[in-house]
């Protein structure tokens, strides 16, 4: 597991086997978006899927929407090699305001994925 602590800005990076989870507590801005951008690319490191974990995320603007971005053609492209778990509705918006969540697959937290199934 990897965690740095940036300003407000909160990444842990663990691996479970070939799949990795990014989890990002804070506000991912302009002076926050190189140490987000560094824990995608440690994530990406061997790994075929990434998930993004944003529950704890209170802020994020067009500096994080380019790491998610980066991060999916790096990952080939395929919208579930690249999850974006538990988005605030406020975040959720920007995803989709932006045409970025089109490109991901935005998921609610893990309880609500069995309820809904």
């Amino acid at each position: 597991m990897l965690e740095d602590r940036t300003g407000d800005l909160v990444v842990e990076v663990t691996r479970h086997d070939a799949h990795a989870v990014v989890s990002v507590r804070g506000e991912i801005d302009l002076s926050t978006a190189d140490r987000f951008r560094a824990a995608m690319d440690e994530a990406m490191r061997g790994c075929g899927s990434v998930e993004v974990d944003l529950a704890g995320t209170t802020f994020m603007d067009s500096s994080g929407l380019a790491v998610l971005v980066g991060a999916h053609q790096r990952l080939g492209q395929a919208q579930e090699a690249l999850v974006v778990r538990d988005p605030s509705p406020t975040i959720r918006k920007v995803l989709q305001i932006s045409g970025v969540g089109a490109l991901l697959d935005v998921r609610p937290p893990l309880d609500d994925d069995t309820a809904q199934s």
